[in-house]
């Protein structure tokens, strides 16, 4: 394992031996995750890899050996003391060795911490009736709150009520109390116990939810009493009085007493997150007045800034036009909207332009004038066009000839940004720093944000977080392109260093702080740390309800429920959601994810029904509606077999024949009868379909036919079309080379691109004909794959001199599948098994879709054979069989021999 650990770092380690286990090779997973804690003890994923080898040894029935080895990984690890102790009493409860259970289990904590642990750990998983059964075992104002929560979350009120109304712990009462009266309101209709709230916390801080939810519960059956209630968050200046003004002016609205409405739509504050919906009702009552002029004014305002509203504000405004029955002038206005942003009238119209494509109308208006300000709106544009070439040709003009210093900073500034989104941090840190020496401090904290994110770029991280510290420091209060905490957080973030990323989301607190707590579920999402990162999304709702993002949460929460295996718990949450009035993206999110869960479960009924409703969330045939239409097909295929899933096909075919989808819905349509085994239907609908897409599914589909004279064919004509010559030539010699091995055609095609990978595959294959290209590497564009071709020359030879070759591309994606082959084959020819072996399985794991995979996986089952593992050999031959790509005969062949 040596030279393995040269080139692979441990987290590879890690994943490979997690990769095992979670592919059940238990035996194997054990093996490597002991090697891997021998190896790496100290290491971050060392505590993770030592309970992942204990659950190992447990799924194996080794309930000795892990009791033994757990004492010992308790003091190596004492942080996972608790994980480890827990395995092994269920070790000891599997040998019926109760006693020593007892107390192994007493040595994570007494009766109630052991309770409270386990009921805590299925609350967290939503194994709410599990953590009930734990909860119940004691008898504390915690565990009655507990126990309360997951009542409610299971939908069984009464008995949620039942637990909360036990609750006398200060440090839970008030909330309980709180979520008692909410039950008793939505079950009975009965008022008074939320009201008793109020008098029993005056100041509590569930006071304006209690307003609000009762303002909201009798919106639909008392328009005074909802009003009223409302009216008291505003009177007493709780805390989200500004909904409570939001409200009470749609509840005018929806009776059409628009003066009332008017009254408290205008008492919303412009910072409030309501005030964007309060500005476009306003326009609707202008509208509905007659007072068309004003509507229109206030539509614009609402375009400018509350960008969430543009279609409906462009919609009203087009109404107005069209009513007046003057198109054109309804087309024109968009050009004429005046509306008041951070850089003028100007860039507004600008921006119109730019959403409707035609940019030279959008740079007319910056380039009436000559003046810096205009030119430097003129490079705003560009920007923002991401012509960056064209915004750094505006701003050097800018700063020949410019007098003006505060637009020269600007200028800079805005040429800092330009370079790094052009990836030129070099020169973004020249601007950057040029800001930061001459500029005053109004632009200081940009120029040092935007050098912690250049440096950034260039992987200089001690950098990067000495001038966003330096920010911090000096600029406590700065309000950049983000909150400071956020941004050192999004940079260790954009690092995948999630432990820092933690610690500086953690920090961010005031206004921010939602959005701390939304990026720190974020992290541990991205991290598979699901029951944590559904904490973080819970408590973001319950702390911050009107949060922009809550809606957001609920649907991550779904999703982290659907990603660590609880299902139904998802379907819980989705449906929650559904009742809610969410933007439209986050409910056509949702209905796919509820559809989804729904088909995963096989109730292919409900699947149909929400990837229906996802449909009707278009109003017209477009992109968008597609998978949708996939999920409906593939649940009739699933629920009724192939005819009626034919049936479906036609139908739809038929239903949008003329409309802009059809050939993305046949392209669609053959790609699932790829997944269900008929290719030759799949075929059918994409033969007359031109996009390369389409071409290049299709020869995905004679590839897997083996019908090599029509995917030659269709492999030729995509040499031909401008953007797909590479995909072609690069299929075509890896064609020839992998699966029919064919060195001579894999030559021909190789030599039409001269990109690394082609011409890797020229060398390689003059290297399988026997020939000596050694020296015809040198100027040839190899990139990484020159060293690797190095390695290959020299271990054919049985020279290891080429390991170091090899190991030098082993970070690179690109070569180190091949690479490792190349090791594997070495040390299986030389008959050390165990290293190839090994080696093997980071192919398997950390490159399973590469083309050397099963080449590499026969290379595997044949040693697992050697060494008499027949059923791990018959598991990894099956899955090159289903591949399907050319290994299969030969994979087959090994199986049959040893059946």
């Amino acid at each position: 394992m040596i030279l393995l650990l040269f080139f692979l770092n441990p987290a590879q380690e890690f994943k490979v031996a997690k990769g095992l286990f979670d592919d059940e090779m238990f035996e194997l997973a054990e093996k490597e995750l002991k090697n891997f804690i021998l190896n790496y003890k100290d290491n971050e994923y060392a505590k993770e890899a030592a309970v992942l080898y204990l659950k190992a040894m447990y799924e194996q029935k080794k309930y000795e050996n892990l009791i033994v080895e757990s004492n010992r990984l308790i003091k190596d690890y004492p942080e996972k003391k608790d994980d480890i102790l827990l395995l092994k009493g269920k070790s000891e409860i599997k040998l019926k060795k109760y006693n020593e259970a007892e107390r192994t289990f007493s040595n994570i904590s007494d009766r109630k911490k052991r309770y409270t642990y386990l009921g805590d750990m299925f609350y967290e998983n939503g194994e709410y009736k599990n953590a009930i059964i734990y909860y119940q075992k004691l008898d504390d104002d915690y565990a009655y709150f507990s126990i309360g929560w997951c009542y409610y979350k299971l939908g069984r009120l009464d008995d949620a009520l039942k637990y909360f109304k036990m609750v006398n712990d200060k440090r839970y009462k008030e909330e309980a109390d709180y979520l008692s009266s909410k039950i008793i309101l939505y079950k009975t209709g009965k008022e008074n116990d939320l009201l008793q709230y109020t008098k029993n916390y005056p100041k509590g801080r569930f006071k304006p939810n209690v307003y609000i939810t009762l303002g909201e519960y009798y919106e639909e059956k008392n328009f005074q009493v909802s009003r009223n209630y409302y009216k008291k968050v505003i009177d007493e200046k709780l805390d989200f009085m500004d909904y409570a003004q939001y409200r009470i002016g749609l509840l005018f609205f929806k009776k059409e007493l628009f003066d009332s409405s008017l009254y408290y739509f205008n008492l919303v504050e412009p910072s409030s997150k309501y005030f964007g919906e309060c500005l476009y009702n306003i326009a609707r009552i202008n509208s509905i007045k007659g007072e068309n002029k004003i509507a229109i004014k206030l539509f614009n305002e609402v375009i400018k800034d509350y960008p969430e509203l543009r279609d409906q504000c462009y919609f009203r405004i087009g109404e107005i036009k069209e009513k007046e029955g003057n198109i054109e002038e309804a087309i024109d206005n968009f050009k004429k909207v005046k509306g008041e942003i951070k850089n003028g009238a100007n860039i507004q119209i600008g921006n119109i332009f730019l959403k409707k494509g035609e940019f030279d109308s959008a740079l007319y208006y910056f380039s009436e004038f000559e003046d810096e300000k205009s030119l430097f709106l003129k490079g705003i544009t560009y920007y923002k066009m991401k012509n960056y070439d064209e915004v750094i040709r505006v701003c050097e003009n800018i700063l020949k000839t410019g007098k003006d210093k505060d637009i020269l900073i600007k200028t800079k500034l805005l040429l800092g940004d330009t370079y790094f989104e052009k990836k030129d941090y070099k020169n973004g840190i020249d601007y950057y720093s040029d800001v930061l020496k001459y500029g005053d401090e109004t632009y200081k904290p940009y120029a040092l944000e935007g050098l912690g994110w250049a440096y950034v770029g260039i992987k200089d991280y001690k950098n990067a977080f000495n001038y966003l510290d330096k920010l911090s420091s000096e600029y406590p209060d700065f309000q950049g392109k983000s909150e400071i905490y956020l941004t050192m957080g999004d940079i260790a973030y954009s690092m995948k260093d999630y432990g820092r990323a933690l610690e500086y989301y953690d920090k961010v607190k005031g206004g921010n702080e939602p959005e701390g707590i939304y990026k720190k579920g974020l992290v541990l999402f991205d991290k598979g740390d699901y029951g944590e990162a559904i904490k973080s999304f819970i408590e973001l709702r319950k702390r911050y309800p009107l949060y922009e993002k809550s809606d957001e949460a609920l649907y991550l929460i779904s999703l982290s429920y659907r990603n660590a295996g609880d299902i139904n718990s998802s379907i819980s949450n989705l449906r929650e959601l559904l009742t809610l009035t969410i933007p439209k993206e986050i409910k056509a999110k949702s209905l796919l994810l509820i559809a989804d869960n729904f088909f995963d479960l096989g109730k292919y009924d409900s699947s149909m029904f929400y990837y229906d409703r996802y449909t009707y969330i278009f109003s017209k045939p477009e992109k968008g509606m597609i998978p949708g239409i996939r999920g409906i097909a593939y649940s009739v295929y699933k629920m009724k077999g192939e005819k009626e899933f034919e049936n479906i096909v036609e139908n739809y075919l038929g239903k949008y024949k003329d409309t802009p989808i059809y050939e993305e819905l046949s392209i669609m349509f053959a790609e699932l009868y790829n997944n269900i085994g008929n290719l030759k239907k799949g075929a059918v609908l994409l033969e007359n379909i031109q996009k390369p897409e389409a071409k290049i599914i299709l020869s995905s589909i004679y590839k897997k036919t083996n019908d090599e004279e029509k995917m030659i064919k269709v492999l030729n004509e995509l040499l031909n079309i401008e953007g797909t010559k590479e995909f072609a030539s690069t299929e075509l010699s890896e064609y020839y080379f992998f699966r029919k091995r064919d060195y001579e055609k894999a030559i021909e095609y190789s030599k039409l691109l001269d990109k690394p990978k082609t011409n890797f595959i020229y060398f390689i294959s003059l290297i399988e004909k026997g020939e000596d290209v050694k020296e015809n590497l040198e100027g040839k564009n190899l990139g990484c794959y020159k060293e690797l071709l190095q390695g290959i020359i020299l271990l054919r030879k049985g020279d290891t001199t080429g390991m170091k070759f090899i190991d030098n591309v082993m970070n690179n994606d690109s070569t180190a599948p091949a690479g490792l082959y190349e090791k594997a084959r070495y040390y299986s020819v030389k008959g050390e098994d165990d290293e190839a072996r090994s080696i093997l399985l980071k192919i398997k794991y950390l490159y399973p879709d590469s083309e050397y995979f099963s080449p590499g996986m026969i290379m595997l089952s044949k040693i697992l054979i050697k060494k008499g593992n027949k059923k791990d050999a018959i598991k990894i031959l099956e899955e090159v069989i289903g591949r399907k790509d050319g290994y299969e005969k030969e994979a087959r062949f090994i199986l049959n021999s040893i059946r």
